[in-house]
Formats: structure tokens, C-alpha cells, sequence
């Protein structure tokens, strides 16, 4: 019988299998771009017919409209503020059943920079339930100076009306809901700080804070806690719309992000338990004149509010666990459909399994396409050096524009450009990275299919790495990578077990689930952090935060993916086509103005009336500096400069200057004094009173004892009681001080408003006018 040799089949042409690779990724990635949008979508608002418990936009708009369009600014002490809270208590008695309360208070507020005191009114109402304790739903009603506040932050002042109306016209609750929305949020959380000196405040279990830092968009899960797992899970259960990531709560807890809201002080001053929600989208508009109500969706205001009387809903209709427990929680949304929401223990847990699932297939894969351990080690030392050198190139690139060519943050306004430039640089680094794996001696014997087989598993034993180190550490945002190394361990197997098709599929189950993850919060981050950069006030350029940004989610989203190029053989084109699209995406970053109308910089202009001076000072709140906006507005031939800020004489301000009033003086055994004195802030809507450099003093205020906090050289004070301030200040010996008090005006004056009829349109400026005077202590 005559014996055959086995002829193994054709190889195909390696072009049409490169071809193959390649629209295959370009389909999903198109795919996957189309979901992340498609997860973007608002809801469709609700008219004013809805069901009556219901939430509608319709019903809550009229307050949105009122308070931002009709009212303007609401600064503490101002008449604005006071219309406001005489409408938000008509609205809330109108309510049956709702007993309502107008909180003044009183206090102090210790801050790094000295005490805060303060006079807030806060409208508190109570929504009765079977029992006492509460669940809190809190907004403040006050807007910064900057502008009038419509989505920062009477869109959720708005939201809390309806979803208070609309638990009203409900059955009974189990618990009772309380509505804090209170006043002088801007100033430093000051009304939060009040409330807790409410008796109200002992019932409360758990709160839900509505804020804002942009104006657009969806109203996004970013904090929970402390602690606390089963708020999440009861987020997670209960919302129609759920959004939100663990991703921003270890962000913006990290202090990444230059702002604080009251969540703050309900966890830390209060002890209790809750989360903040707010929007992020549109952060170009955040204290800026371009925060009005006519920029608001009102989907986006449905979904706030439809999710926040869900939530506040099922807090109140079931058990409240205690608050000592300290379980913190990993949460996210998929697509905007559905929320996953678990203790920090179950990840833990996720992440073992995800490491044994890898480990148990990597084996036996690596086994059946004959691939050495030593193909994969060199493998996973090339995902790591290209993903270290990924970081450090994108970063440095991203430094030739502000250092090199004088330009910085030619993305502002246009993301995408950041998003091509150093994006396309981390991914030009990667496939660099697999073209010299796939010439490595040893490597370059192996045909396609293995040299992918190989290539994988280095990149899915340094995700497995990576998420062993962010586990251990507590990151929150390692859920990431478990989805990586979890379905790399399922692709693995499937990508090299007998069957028709299995490749593929394995490497779609492999590369999917995460890349769908991991594209959708690098969405987020670059939303959250573009805008940020218009009023963060670093010290190098913003460039380099947000290029270490992209290069991260750039090196977690594609290290495995590009792997699947192995198969195709021709690493080379895709590695040019990332690096052209790099090149110009750094061309449009560096070359491109940073602004425009509707993405504007944001500029500060201050009439400083001080003490036998008068001044405007233009300031811009970004790296940039302002500069280029008083050269376009050709006021560069007066100025003069003061820490890149330009500096103009000018008269006066027609405001007058803070009042002190000398009470008297007590000697202290031991060399100290005791001075007290009355400020009286002549309508401004805070002060500041400040010692000589070098001098500490503590402050009394009002006959509430600020002796807890260290001892400052300045004291700040927002609004006033009738009479001004009464303030005993104790200094430690009888060397006579200068003691000035400044005081903050929302303008323009005159002057001021001349000089901004002369900035340039793309900028985005606001006025304050500041007034001085001494006293000699």
C-alpha cells in the first residue's frame, strides 16, 4: 500500500492576510467608537402632563429659568439671593404635607487659609415619613461670581424642586426625606458647614448631593462613600439612567481635580454616609458667562432628576444599614444601560480569579501553537518597555509646544487634536514595540498565528501585573484590567482550540469586553480634564497632564490589540499610518489657536481700590496667561506686569471701602492682647482680614470659639449678620500691627467695564472689584 506524505495547507499570501487584520480592527474600532456615542444619549425629557409622581423637565424647568435667566447672580447677602430663597419657599409650601424652615445660621469654618465665618440661609424642607430618620437630597441655591449659575447650580436646585413634588404627590415614605438647598456653596461649602448645626441634620442616614462642573450631558455617579458598598449597589438597582465610574471617584479624591463640593463636609464634618452626583460635560462653561439656562438640555435635566427621585426614592423606602461600614465599592456603567456595582473585597476576588484564569490558559495556548516560554517572556518584556517608553514620548512631545514653540494648549478647544497627536505618538510606540518583537531572533521563525499567540500573553501577563499592583494598592479603577486579563484568558483558549472560526472569536472575546471599558472611560477623562485645564493654574504646562493622560489610556487600550497585527506580517504600514496620524495631530496642537467663543479662555479683571492706589489688574486662570488676549485687544502699550498678570491705572471704584471700627483692648497675662473690633462689609459680598507676614493671631467671631483651628495671619468672613462682624483677635505680644481688610465686589466698575468691551471674543472674563483699608491694632 503506497504511503502518503501530508501536505499541510497553502499558506496565504501574507498581503491579503494583512489586509484581513486590518479591516478587522478598523470595523471594530468603528464598532466600538459608535457604542461609546450611542452611550451618550440623554433621555427624552418629560412634559409637564407626566404623571404627577413622577419627574418631569417640563415641570422643573420654570425654576431653572427663574433663578438663572430671571434672577442672574445669587451671592450671599445679596438681594438676588434673597428673591431666590423667598421663591424656593413659596415653591416648597405650595407642597402638601412639606413642612418647611428657613435656616439662618451663624458659624465659623476652618479652612488652610484661616477660619471662614459666615451668615448662610438655608431652605430646609421635610418630607414626613413612617420614621424619622432621613435621607438628605441637597443643592445650594448661590451662584460664583463669575456667572449666574445656571447648571452650577439652580438646574439641580430646580431638579430637587420636582423631585421634591413629585415624592409629595407619592405614597409614604419609610423614612423621611430632607431637602437641604442652601447658600454660600461657592464661598467654601459654607451652607453644607451650616446645616449640620440643624437639629434636622441628627436624622439623616444617607445624602445625595446634586452639583455641577459642566453644563452638558448626563449627570454622572463620581463619589460614594465613605465606604459604604451598598449605596452603590442601591444606585446600581434603582436609577433608570445609571452613569458613573470609580474611575473619576479615584480622580477626583486623588485631588487631581481643583475644586471640592459639599460632599466634603456632609462625610467628613458630618460623618454620614451618600454620594455626589454632577455634571461634567461642558466644562468650558464653569464659572463662566456661558453658564445659562438656554446651554441646557433638558434631557440632561431628566436625567438628573429622574435618577436622583429614583435613588432617593429607594434610599427612603428600605432600611438604612448603619454608618460604620467601611466597605468601599468598585462601580461602572456599561454603555449607560446597566451598572456594575461590588465591595472592594469582590473585586479582590475578580482579580484572583481573573489571574488563575489566565494563568491555568496561558499554558496550554502557548503549548498548541508552539510557542516557547522564553517567545513569551520576550513578549512581555517588549509590552512593558513600549509601554514605559509610550509614557515618557508622548509626554515629551506633548513638552515641544510650550517649551520649544511657545505654544501651549492647542487642543483646548478641540480634543480630537490631543486625542490623534498623543494618542497616535503612545500607539506609533506600541506597534514599534511588535515590529521589533516579530524580528527578534527566535520570533521572526514563527509563523503569523503563533508569533499573535505569543505576542498576547506578554501583553496579557502585563495587564495581569498591572492589576495585581492596583489591587493591592486599592485602585478602584483596576477593573479595567481584570476585564483585560479575564477575557484574555477565555480569547486565549478559544483563539487556539480546534474549530473553524475560533481565532477570530477568541480574539473578539479577548479584546472586546475590555476595549469597550477601557475606550468609554478614556472618553470620560479627556471630557473631565480638557475643560480643567482652562482654570487650572499649574505651574507647567497643561500639556504634559493631559498627554500622560491620553499616553495611560492609550498603552491599557491597545497593548493587546495591536498583537493581532502579528498575524498580518506587515507591521511596518501600520506603524507609518499611527505615526502619520501622530504628526498631525501634533501639527493642528501646535500650530492651532487654542480658543474660540464657545471655548474660551478664561480671563479675571479685578479693580484693586487699595489704600492710596487704584488698579486693574487682568489675570488669566490658565498656564497660557493673558498675554495673547491683551494683544489682540491692543491694551499692551499701558501695562505693566505683575507676575503675568498686566496691570492698568485707573480711578477709583465708585464702592466704598470695608469698615473698621476699633472696640477696644484687653491685656493678656504673659505679654499677649486681646483686640476687639467690628467689620462691616458696606455691601460687599465677603472679606478678608490679613496681618502682616509673620504675625499669627487667633480669631473669636460672634462669640463662637475658632481657637480649635491654628492660629492665622488672616481671617476670611462672607456676608454679615445686621451689625457687621464683632471679632476679639489675639495676638501674641503688644508690638502694635497694621491689620487691612479687603473686600470683594462682583463687578465691573466703570473702568473695568471699559476695558472688557476690548477683549477679544474668545475669552471669557469676569469682574471683581476689590476695596482696602487699615486699621493700625
Amino acid at each position: 500500500m503506497p504511503r502518503y506524505q501530508r501536505i499541510p495547507p497553502r499558506r496565504p499570501l501574507a498581503w491579503r492576510a494583512t489586509l484581513g487584520v486590518w479591516a478587522g480592527a478598523v470595523v471594530v474600532a468603528a464598532l466600538l467608537a459608535a457604542l461609546v456615542a450611542w452611550s451618550e444619549r440623554l433621555p427624552a425629557p418629560r412634559p409637564a402632563r407626566a404623571p404627577a409622581d413622577t419627574f418631569s423637565a417640563a415641570r422643573a424647568w420654570p425654576a431653572l429659568a427663574y433663578l438663572a435667566d430671571t434672577l442672574g447672580h445669587r451671592l450671599p447677602g445679596s438681594p438676588a439671593s434673597a428673591r431666590a430663597r423667598d421663591y424656593l419657599v413659596a415653591r416648597l409650601r405650595a407642597l402638601p404635607g412639606v413642612e418647611v424652615a428657613v435656616q439662618d445660621v451663624v458659624g465659623v469654618r476652618a479652612t488652610s487659609n484661616g477660619p471662614t465665618a459666615y451668615r448662610v440661609r438655608n431652605v430646609l424642607a421635610r418630607i414626613p415619613g413612617r420614621s424619622r430618620q432621613a435621607v438628605l437630597l441637597a443643592a445650594h441655591y448661590d451662584s460664583p461670581a463669575a456667572s449666574v449659575g445656571a447648571a452650577d447650580d439652580a438646574v439641580a436646585v430646580a431638579a430637587s424642586l420636582e423631585v421634591a413634588r413629585a415624592l409629595a404627590a407619592g405614597p409614604t415614605l419609610a423614612h423621611s426625606v430632607v431637602l437641604n438647598l442652601n447658600d454660600g456653596e461657592e464661598q467654601g461649602l459654607l451652607g453644607a458647614d451650616g446645616f449640620l448645626r440643624h437639629p434636622w441634620s441628627r436624622d439623616v442616614r444617607a445624602f445625595v448631593n446634586l452639583e455641577s462642573a459642566g453644563n452638558r450631558g448626563k449627570a454622572i455617579l463620581f463619589q460614594v462613600g465613605p465606604g459604604n458598598a451598598w449605596l452603590a449597589r442601591r444606585y446600581a438597582a434603582s436609577v433608570p439612567h445609571p452613569y458613573g465610574s470609580v474611575v473619576g471617584q479615584d480622580i477626583f479624591q486623588s485631588g487631581l481635580v481643583p475644586s471640592a463640593t459639599d460632599f466634603e463636609v456632609y462625610t467628613r464634618g458630618g460623618d454620614l454616609r451618600g454620594v455626589d452626583i454632577a455634571f461634567y460635560r461642558g466644562g468650558y462653561a464653569y464659572h463662566t458667562p456661558l453658564d445659562r439656562a438656554a446651554a441646557i438640555a433638558p434631557g440632561s435635566v431628566q436625567h438628573m432628576g429622574a435618577d436622583a427621585l429614583a435613588l432617593v426614592r429607594a434610599l427612603a423606602s428600605r432600611p438604612l444599614p448603619a454608618g460604620d461600614d467601611d466597605a468601599r465599592s468598585v462601580y461602572y456603567d456599561v454603555l449607560g444601560t446597566v451598572m456594575l456595582a461590588y465591595p472592594a473585597r469582590v473585586a479582590r476576588v475578580v482579580a484572583i480569579l481573573a489571574a488563575l484564569a489566565l494563568l491555568l490558559a496561558l499554558p496550554p495556548a502557548v503549548r498548541r501553537s508552539g510557542v516557547r516560554a522564553t517567545d513569551v517572556a520576550a513578549a512581555l518584556a517588549a509590552s512593558l518597555l513600549a509601554a514605559v517608553l509610550a509614557v515618557a514620548a508622548t509626554v515629551g512631545v506633548a513638552a515641544v509646544g510650550p517649551y520649544l514653540l511657545g505654544r501651549a494648549h492647542g487642543w483646548f478647544a478641540h480634543p480630537l487634536r490631543a486625542a490623534l497627536g498623543y494618542g497616535g505618538t503612545a500607539a506609533t510606540v506600541l506597534l514599534l514595540g511588535q515590529w521589533w518583537l516579530a524580528r527578534r531572533r527566535g520570533m521572526a521563525a514563527l509563523d503569523g498565528e503563533a508569533r499573535w499567540i505569543a505576542a498576547w500573553s506578554g501583553a496579557l501577563l502585563l495587564h495581569l501585573a498591572l492589576l495585581a499592583v492596583g489591587t493591592a494598592a486599592g485602585v478602584g479603577s483596576s477593573f479595567l484590567l481584570a476585564w483585560w486579563v479575564l477575557g484574555g484568558a477565555f480569547g486565549l483558549t478559544l483563539a487556539t482550540g480546534p474549530g473553524r472560526g475560533r481565532r477570530v472569536l477568541g480574539a473578539l472575546i479577548g479584546i472586546v469586553p475590555g476595549a469597550l471599558l477601557t475606550l468609554q472611560t478614556a472618553v470620560l477623562l479627556v471630557a473631565l480634564f480638557v475643560p480643567v485645564a482652562g482654570r487650572f493654574p499649574t505651574q507647567i504646562p497643561f500639556d504634559l497632564v493631559l498627554a500622560a493622560i491620553v499616553a495611560v489610556s492609550t498603552v491599557v487600550l491597545l497593548t493587546a490589540p495591536v498583537t493581532t497585527l502579528q498575524r498580518g506580517e506587515r507591521l511596518g504600514l501600520p506603524t507609518l499610518a499611527a505615526l502619520g496620524v501622530s504628526i498631525v495631530g501634533l501639527a493642528t496642537i501646535w500650530l492651532a489657536f487654542p480658543y474660540t467663543p464657545t471655548r474660551p479662555q478664561r480671563l479675571v479683571v479685578v479693580h484693586d481700590g487699595g489704600a492710596g492706589t487704584s488698579q486693574l489688574v487682568v489675570d488669566a486662570l490658565d498656564f497660557v496667561g493673558p498675554a495673547r488676549a491683551i494683544a489682540a485687544a491692543g491694551l499692551t502699550d499701558d501695562a505693566a506686569r505683575s507676575d503675568g498678570a498686566f496691570v492698568y491705572p485707573a480711578p477709583p471704584p465708585p464702592a466704598p471701602p470695608p469698615r473698621i471700627t476699633l472696640l477696644g483692648e484687653r491685656r493678656l497675662a504673659g505679654g499677649g492682647r486681646e483686640v476687639d473690633v467690628r467689620l462691616e462689609l458696606a455691601g460687599a459680598y465677603a472679606a478678608r482680614l490679613t496681618l502682616p507676614v509673620g504675625r499669627a493671631a487667633r480669631w473669636r467671631i460672634e462669640g463662637i470659639a475658632a481657637d480649635s483651628a491654628p492660629a492665622s495671619r488672616r481671617a476670611s468672613f462672607v456676608a454679615a449678620p445686621d451689625g457687621g462682624w464683632q471679632i476679639t483677635i489675639s495676638l501674641p505680644d503688644a508690638a502694635p500691627v497694621v491689620l487691612e481688610a479687603t473686600a470683594y465686589r462682583r463687578g465691573p466698575s466703570p473702568a473695568a467695564a471699559a476695558l472688557l468691551q476690548r477683549l477679544p471674543r474668545w475669552t471669557a472674563p469676569y469682574a471683581l472689584v476689590v476695596t482696602r483699608s487699615t486699621a493700625q491694632l
